[in-house]
């Protein structure tokens, strides 16, 4: 996940980058800046969803995250 281009594949390939109406999803990497893993954090309404810090960082922490997005 070095280039935006790669990000942007990936949320294709889950079906969250045509979604009518905002998603907070967390992109889980490693050292290597792999994608190893994404959890939806959050649906909101077309401009705008709600979201808790500790909702964040959740799944960084469980899947023992070097970075996430």
């Amino acid at each position: 996940a070095n280039q935006p281009e790669a990000v942007f594949d990936f949320l294709k390939t889950i079906g969250v980058a045509d979604e009518a109406q905002e998603v907070f999803i967390v992109l889980v990497l490693n050292t290597k800046n792999f994608i190893t893993g994404y959890c939806e954090v959050s649906r909101g309404l077309v401009d705008r969803t709600h979201v808790a810090c500790r909702e964040v960082f959740r799944p960084a922490l469980i899947n023992g995250a070097s970075k996430l997005l």
